[in-house]
């Protein structure tokens, strides 16, 4: 196994952590961290089995204002047109649309959203939400994003990253959430993001050590996080679970999500990039 980040082949420990979807809850994967460059690979498996991955119906409108404050930020117009890059079900791209943005999808799991990229199609900003770390081969993500894109487009990127990561720790609930067993295949190091997207003609333009989606008082990942836990560590059982339940458990540790929804609120594991076409 290589390093897709720099194809180094020297890898420390492999820590062991559970899958998190009912299709794989039985299974352990090894994850390690790369000696060269940081980045955290999946040792196991590179192409996990999407067949039946479910993604949430709906998005909270506090997680797509952070959105939109970040777009209004690069100076992206509402007639501007823009890709979501692996948009799912499609979410994210409704509650924009509704905002009165002008938003297409792109989804090779989706048949509503797999045929986007066509050779002069392109877009002023394509974003990624947590897509870039289930990208297998960055070949092919690489030639189709600059199908996409021309000069001066804009990229965002919203990803786990391996940097604030002091040791791989299968107990800690944050990072199980944010490996997301076995379907992140690589969380890159922010170095070694950086430099590859460099290598394949984008610079940076803007960097937040945090998810400016998934950061701020009530609506979190690390709230998501004890959530995921203490709902038995499925993707499923959290999607499955009405508000009622959710506050039934909240309240069986009343301080750990007090904390985390109103003071320590930060996803530092997640990196967001904004890059440059040049």
């Amino acid at each position: 196994m290589k390093c897709k980040m720099c194809g180094s082949e020297e890898f420390g420990k492999p820590a062991k952590f559970y899958g998190t979807t009912k299709r794989y809850r039985k299974s352990r994967f090894d994850y390690a961290v790369c000696k060269r460059c940081g980045s955290i690979t999946n040792l196991t498996i590179q192409e996990p089995d999407y067949s039946d991955y479910v993604t949430g119906k709906g998005i909270s409108d506090i997680k797509v204002n952070r959105f939109v404050k970040l777009i209004k930020q690069m100076s992206i117009s509402k007639s501007s047109k823009l890709l979501d890059y692996g948009c799912g079900n499609g979410a994210l791209i409704n509650a924009l649309n509704k905002k009165g943005y002008n938003v297409s999808g792109y989804d090779p799991y989706n048949k509503g959203f797999c045929g986007t990229i066509k050779n002069g199609n392109t877009y002023s900003l394509v974003f990624m939400t947590h897509v870039f770390e289930h990208v297998s081969d960055y070949k092919i993500f690489f030639s189709n994003l600059k199908k996409l894109t021309k000069k001066g487009s804009l990229f965002i990127t919203i990803n786990p990253t391996s940097t604030r990561m002091k040791r791989l720790n299968p107990k800690n609930s944050f990072q199980n959430y944010n490996l997301h067993a076995p379907f992140h295949v690589l969380v890159p190091s922010d170095k070694a993001q950086i430099e590859l997207f460099r290598k394949n003609g984008f610079k940076l333009k803007k960097i937040f050590r945090y998810d400016i989606e998934r950061s701020g008082i009530k609506d979190n990942s690390r709230v998501s996080a004890i959530l995921t836990e203490a709902l038995g560590g499925t993707k499923e059982a959290v999607l499955s679970a009405n508000k009622k339940k959710k506050a039934l458990t909240a309240l069986s540790s009343p301080f750990k999500f007090f904390y985390n929804m109103f003071i320590n609120t930060k996803d530092c594991l997640v990196t967001t990039f904004v890059f440059e076409r040049i």
